[in-house]
Parts: structure tokens; sequence; C-alpha cells
């Protein structure tokens, strides 16, 4: 009888002790996941002085066109930079103009921007400016944008993707 209870302590042990050094490795490579998960925004990118000086609309709008383009770190600061010019913004941020109108050369920098698969379902530039264009007036400018989107008959996600790219830069 001594066996048979010794024997079952000893399994219980084992497998209690099994269990809690596996649950710590599963813990710890789910630790490890999380750790090496990278960031959407480039560390280069959140440092720039230019960036920090965005809207946190147009951040939104920043982060969303390098998911969808999946930018490296190049790719985000060229962005960061082509925004920035045509925002008017110098290194440190700084500008010395207001809010920007949907103009020709916003419309490029957005078109730009755009993922190759939106632009082949807009078409071209021109039918993108054109559907801006209606829009320039508005209160609810990215509302509107979307709808003027969504009218060139982009897919929701598409149409979310080409209004970021204009919200980026004129919000």
């Amino acid at each position: 009888m001594k066996k048979i209870i010794t024997a079952s302590l000893v399994g219980t042990l084992l497998v209690t002790g099994t269990s809690t050094v596996v649950n710590a490795q599963t813990q710890s490579q789910s630790q490890q996941g999380n750790v090496q998960k990278q960031e959407t925004i480039t560390n280069d990118v959140k440092n720039d002085k230019r960036y920090q000086a965005l809207s946190p609309q147009a951040k939104d709008s920043f982060k969303t066109l390098v998911e969808a383009n999946n930018y490296n770190n190049t790719e985000q600061m060229e962005l960061l930079n082509n925004t920035a010019q045509t925002k008017g913004m110098d290194k440190n941020g700084n500008t010395e103009r207001g809010k920007i109108g949907i103009t020709k050369k916003v419309v490029k920098q957005a078109w730009n921007s755009l993922p190759t698969k939106v632009k082949k379902k807009i078409g071209t530039q021109s039918k993108f400016y054109a559907a801006l264009k209606a829009v320039d007036h508005f209160t609810g400018v990215e509302d509107e944008i979307y709808k003027q989107m969504k009218g060139l008959g982009l897919s929701d996600n598409y149409a979310w993707i080409a209004t970021k790219a204009i919200t980026l830069i004129i919000l």
C-alpha cells in the first residue's frame, strides 16, 4: 500500500512540476514574442521633430499609410519628408501657414503615397483631384473625402487609405 501511495505522490509531483515548467516556458516565449514585435512607426520617424509636430489626425493618417504600404524606415522617412515639404515645415516642425487646402501639390503628394492597388482602382490622378476638390469647403472633411472615394468605386478599405493620404497633409 505504501508503494502505491508513494508512487502516486511521486507521479503527482512530477506532473505538477512538469506543467509548471511548461507553463513558465510558454509564458517566456509569449513575452519574447511581444518584445520582438516591431512598432509600426520607426524610432527615427518618432524622434523627428516634424513628425512630433503633426496633429493627432495626421499621425493617425501617417500610420495608416505606413501599414497599408508596409513601409520600411527609409520609406517612412521619405513620406515624412514629402509631407513636411508639402505642409511647408522646416526641420524643427515649424510652419508659417495654417491649414492647407486641397491643391494640386497636395493631391500629387497624396497620390504618390497611395498603394498601387488603390491607384489602379481610382484610375487617374485627375479623377482623384476632381473628387477631392468637391470637398474642399466642407467642415467634416474626412467624412466627405471618404464619401467621394467611395463614389470612385473604391472598397471601404481602399477609400479609407485614400482618405488618410489626404488628411495626412491637410489636417
